[in-house]
């Protein structure tokens, strides 16, 4: 009887496993092979990188967050990232209970130049893992630079200057400037000077920029042209004089510079019509030509100069006197 009773005993019990197995179907190394792990990036205004191979310049701030499914069969999930070549890696681990949170994020900040890789590694009880890669490229910030002024027209002797402002990018920044194609290895300051300007400095000037990375050299676009000229001048003769009714009066310029000259001359404010040479010639004198005299002198470039006779009324005078 005993024997009868304990072996129905154990079909009761081996029935229930079966119908128990049956209801229950679910493999537990079945949902292990369905977790999967993705990476989502964004930048540290929070905005999101769309991409896992990103670019962004030096000093900024990218967080990474691993993307789980089934999160609940997962142990930990290590998140790192080294530069390229590098066996130095950053790791930020993420424990079983902080993947019960919604978002996962860790901030990493770049203070050098280069290429990185990054990860994210899922660990699961059965010793398998999950992992997804991605790549971040670290440029230095981008700068401009502008030349000022682009262009000047500098006399022989005169002082020349030339100035390089810079937008954006990393300080310190160094400097070298070409003459032409030729580099002048003692200009290597922001400004550029030359204290007596010759014809030999004449050219295209462009500088040479290089950041406090030195990794990266923009050059300036813009050119500076030097163009050498010489330096207008010019004297009149006689600077006063006192003459007779009816005699005659020649006033003359003498001009020193770039040839040819224009002139023209005046009675006080009045262009004395037909008076384009150097020299003016009063035929007869009148008391109506009594007064100031100038002559206005402009060279191939464009430079003027104005060369005053003064009436009586100053130290230096013209006067047209009446015979006795």
């Amino acid at each position: 009887m005993l024997t009868r009773i304990f072996c129905l005993f154990l079909f009761l019990i081996t029935t229930s496993i079966f119908l128990f197995s049956c209801i229950n179907t679910t493999n537990p190394f079945e949902d292990y092979n369905n977790v999967q792990i993705g990476i989502a990036l964004k930048n540290a205004k929070g905005l999101p990188m769309n991409t896992s191979s990103i670019t962004d310049s030096i000093g900024s701030t990218i967080q990474i967050g691993p993307i789980l499914s089934l999160a609940n069969l997962v142990d930990s999930v290590y998140v790192t990232i080294k530069k390229y070549k590098n066996n130095k890696d950053s790791i930020y681990k993420f424990n079983k209970s902080d993947l019960t949170r919604d978002t996962l994020w860790c901030s990493f900040s770049f203070s050098k130049t280069g290429n990185w890789v990054f990860s994210a590694i899922a660990f699961l009880p059965n010793g398998d893992n999950r992992k997804v890669t991605g790549d971040i490229t670290i440029l230095p910030k981008s700068f401009d630079l502008f030349i000022k002024p682009i262009h000047q027209i500098a006399t022989i002797d005169s002082m020349s200057t030339i100035t390089v402002e810079i937008s954006g990018g990393d300080a310190p920044f160094s400097y070298l400037w070409y003459h032409d194609t030729l580099p002048l290895r003692n200009d290597t300051n922001v400004m550029f000077i030359r204290t007596k300007f010759s014809i030999a400095d004449t050219g295209v000037y462009t500088c040479l920029v290089s950041d406090k990375w030195g990794d990266t050299i923009r050059t300036s676009q813009s050119t500076f042209t030097l163009i050498a000229k010489k330096q207008l001048l010019a004297a009149i003769s006689p600077i006063s004089d006192s003459k007779l009714l009816d005699s005659s009066m020649v006033f003359a310029v003498t001009a020193i510079g770039d040839t040819p000259f224009i002139y023209k001359w005046f009675h006080g404010s009045s262009e004395i019509s037909g008076q384009t040479s150097f020299n003016l010639v009063i035929g007869k004198l009148a008391f109506s030509d009594s007064g100031e005299y100038k002559c206005f002198v402009k060279n191939k470039n464009g430079d003027t100069i104005t060369c005053i006779i003064l009436p009586h009324s100053a130290p230096d005078y013209c006067l047209i006197r009446h015979p006795v």
